[in-house]
């Protein structure tokens, strides 16, 4: 499922494992020229309902950031850059 804000994609939902629930999530920003990139995504690996897993990204699409809840409190504990 894509999610658009003045003609303009913002976020998208995607079902991985195919439960009926999505469990990635994908956030676009504009770039300087208008365009947009994936300036980060979030997912759940666990099934559990919770974002459990962080990645930031660069404008050239490249991840400068993540990071981890391993302890499922629904906060980043592990965080590499």
């Amino acid at each position: 499922v894509d999610h658009y804000r003045n003609g303009v994609r913002v976020m998208s939902e995607y079902d991985t494992d195919c439960d009926g629930r999505p469990n990635v999530y994908k956030y676009f920003a504009r770039k300087a020229n208008g365009s947009t990139h994936l300036d980060r995504k979030e997912r759940d690996t666990n099934g559990d309902g919770n974002i459990d897993y962080w990645e930031r990204f660069d404008v050239d699409g490249q991840v400068i950031r993540t990071a981890r809840d391993t302890d499922g409190d629904g906060k980043m504990d592990v965080r590499e850059e």
